[in-house]
């Protein structure tokens, strides 16, 4: 009996894994998708090399918008 506990264990050792692996990155990526979303976006931007703008105060990438200056 003792290896259908081994092979019980397995498959939930694996779920527990992935599900904190999920948890850290729900962590590290909601606050950051927050802020971009409450961000205005207004005059605060940069440009890339590939001519992507890009908002200074959250970072979010607003996409091409062809030459800016």
């Amino acid at each position: 009996m003792e290896w259908f506990y081994f092979w019980l264990m397995k498959p939930i050792a694996e779920l527990v894994l992935i599900a904190a692996i999920l948890i850290v990155a729900a962590l590290v990526n909601v606050p950051r998708l927050a802020r971009q979303k409450r961000c205005r976006h207004d005059g605060e931007i940069d440009e890339t090399s590939t001519c992507d703008a890009i908002c200074r105060k959250c970072g979010k990438n607003l996409g091409f918008i062809g030459k800016f200056r």
